[in-house]
């Protein structure tokens, strides 16, 4: 079914280099690679060398490669200090949803991103580009707080023994992902958990708070700790140049209502090579575990 979707690509140059802990979706980009005939260019231990993302690129002349929404992060900063007008290059990009941001930043170099949608649950994929591929999806029971988005349930016949987590006879199961349809897509928003009460009672997502982190500072990313407790606790890295730490903690407690610790990192090579080793699908993942032992 994948290569199938794919078959543009056959006899392209892959470059193949997912983490290890993403061995699934390696396997699927080994297999399909190989089916399509494409040329694999191998580099094991990706996941620890994302320095080196666009320069491997760059020497094979490749064409398509997989990557996780964290490799795609890096690969942008790499582009944009790179001084290279445009890059010819398809990513096929699964097992988080991707910050549109950062899909727009590479949009702006002509990289063309094909996003994947899976769960290890269901076989090799769910989504592509927002459609159904080799499974039935519909949108379950809407969100409480935004009843713009619903959970995403998926019916495939690869999924497991999962009888004591079908919702309903058809034996659809209950992913914890939230999505909206539009325009004959889904597109998935996050988690099920991905929202925060602010001062006034009501709720927001995640990512609303870092766009507007963004905007009211002049930060060119803000990616904050997930999930974030109701206690005083908040983590956040963030890209600035002259950031005002007490300006933004200020911001934040009138913004939530709360007394806060907030821990600010700077995203320096040390700390974002450290977070890259880091198990996680993306970026906020492999974040938030990455600070779970940072001091």
């Amino acid at each position: 079914v994948h290569s199938n979707y794919l078959a543009s690509t056959a006899g392209q140059s892959r470059l193949s280099l997912l983490p290890k802990y993403h061995c699934f979706g390696l396997i699927l980009d080994l297999l399909v690679g190989l089916k399509l005939r494409q040329t694999i260019y191998l580099g094991f231990g990706g996941h620890n060398r994302s320095q080196y993302l666009l320069s491997w690129i760059i020497q094979h002349e490749i064409q398509i490669t997989c990557l996780t929404p964290r490799q795609v992060f890096f690969l942008s900063q790499q582009l944009e200090t790179s001084g290279l007008k445009s890059l010819a290059l398809t990513i096929h990009c699964g097992g988080a949803p991707l910050e549109p941001l950062l899909k727009q930043r590479l949009s702006n170099f002509g990289v063309v991103i094909i996003e994947g949608y899976g769960l290890t649950e269901a076989g090799p994929g769910v989504l592509m580009d927002g459609r159904p591929i080799g499974c039935e999806v519909k949108l379950g029971q809407r969100h409480e707080i935004d009843s713009s988005i619903a959970e995403l349930w998926v019916k495939s016949p690869t999924l497991g023994d999962f009888e004591q987590k079908t919702l309903d006879a058809e034996g659809f199961f209950a992913t914890g992902d939230c999505a909206r349809f539009v325009d004959g897509r889904y597109e998935i928003v996050g988690r099920l958990d991905e929202k925060i009460k602010k001062a006034d009672g009501t709720w927001e997502s995640i990512r609303d708070l870092e766009q507007e982190v963004m905007k009211r500072f002049g930060a060119k990313q803000a990616l904050f700790q997930l999930p974030i407790a109701n206690g005083s606790r908040l983590s956040l890295l963030i890209e600035h140049t002259r950031l005002n730490v007490n300006d933004l903690r200020n911001f934040l407690q009138r913004h939530l209502g709360r007394q806060l610790e907030l821990r600010v990192f700077e995203p320096r090579p040390s700390v974002l090579n450290e977070i890259s080793l880091t198990p996680g699908k993306d970026q906020r993942s492999a974040f938030y575990l990455w600070t779970r032992t940072a001091s």
